[in-house]
Parts: structure tokens; C-alpha cells; sequence
């Protein structure tokens, strides 16, 4: 979003009754990071006039005011306990996995060859 749209836009709420408010886009860093290459977009507001946007923002904001009802809120802290893979357990998984693949590498060949030789000596 261009510098100043959303202090527009904050300022534009709070004079319909808005005590504080956040605006946010869905830019992400990718879009906003300086690259050497002009992608082909734009910040929101860089282009198109301010007007118009804020007037939605607006409408959309008293539209909102009128339909507002009683709600609950509810809040609750706590902490979970979490069991995570550390670097010493990830080790011990990683080499069962290898040791694994290793013996399914060194006894899946003779395996096959055993199979296919019996298969023949069966059908002679």
C-alpha cells in the first residue's frame, strides 16, 4: 500500500464513529521487496486514485455500524506442553531410516534373484 493510503483511509473511519482500526492488503513481502525487474504491479493506491477506495472502505464501515449486534467474548491462556524432534532425535530417526534402506538394498537383490532362479528350475 502507497505511504499515507492507510492513514487516509484510518483518518476517514474514525470521523464516522471508528475508535481505532488497522488497514491491511494482501501484498506480501515478495510483492513489496525491491527487485531489480519491474513485475508488472503496483501498491495499492500508486495507480488509481485514493477516492474512490476510501469511499468503498467507508461504506463498507457504516454498513457494518448498522449491523452490529450483541456478541460474547471469550479469552483463555494456557500452555500446552510440545515434544519436538530435537537434532539428537532426528539423528537417531535418520539412521534407522538408513540402516532400513540399507538392509532392504542388500536383501531385496538375492531375494529376487532366489525368486527368478526357483521360478525357472520350477517351470523346467
Amino acid at each position: 500500500m502507497i505511504r499515507g493510503l492507510r492513514e487516509e483511509i484510518l483518518a476517514r473511519l474514525s470521523e464516522i464513529g471508528f475508535d481505532d482500526g488497522e488497514v491491511m492488503t494482501t501484498d506480501t513481502h515478495m510483492v513489496n521487496g525491491v527487485v531489480p525487474a519491474r513485475l508488472g504491479y503496483h501498491p495499492v493506491g500508486e495507480v488509481s486514485a485514493w477516492g474512490p477506495l476510501v469511499e468503498e472502505v467507508t461504506m463498507a464501515c457504516k454498513k457494518a455500524l448498522g449491523d452490529l449486534e450483541e456478541a460474547e467474548v471469550g479469552v483463555v491462556a494456557g500452555q500446552i506442553p510440545v515434544t519436538t524432534l530435537g537434532q539428537k532425535s532426528l539423528r537417531r530417526v535418520m539412521g534407522m531410516v538408513y540402516r532400513t534402506s540399507k538392509l532392504t538394498a542388500l536383501t531385496l537383490f538375492p531375494m529376487v534373484v532366489i525368486c527368478t532362479v526357483l521360478s525357472l528350475l520350477l517351470l523346467v
